[in-house]
């Protein structure tokens, strides 16, 4: 998994115009080295990458999907 990570992260970092650097992590999470410039907020990167991880696993692991509940209302068909 962390190689498929790896990979993502790579492309995001490209788009972004930062270099990534190192990735290791555990089954539960990751840590990544990254160095970028000072004009990019630490946050908008933040919130990229797991937007890139999330999508990613999300993909490939189906059962990480969540799943749509249907409500039936009063008066509804």
């Amino acid at each position: 998994m962390i190689e498929q990570l790896r990979e993502e992260f790579e492309s995001a970092c490209v788009k972004l115009k930062f270099k990534f650097l190192e990735i290791d992590g555990e089954q539960d999470h990751v840590h990544l080295l990254i160095a970028y410039p000072p004009q990019l907020s630490i946050s908008i990167m933040v919130n990229n990458l797991k937007a890139v991880s999330s999508r990613m696993l999300r993909m490939k692991n189906t059962h990480l999907r969540t799943k749509t509940i249907s409500i039936n209302h009063i008066g509804s068909k």
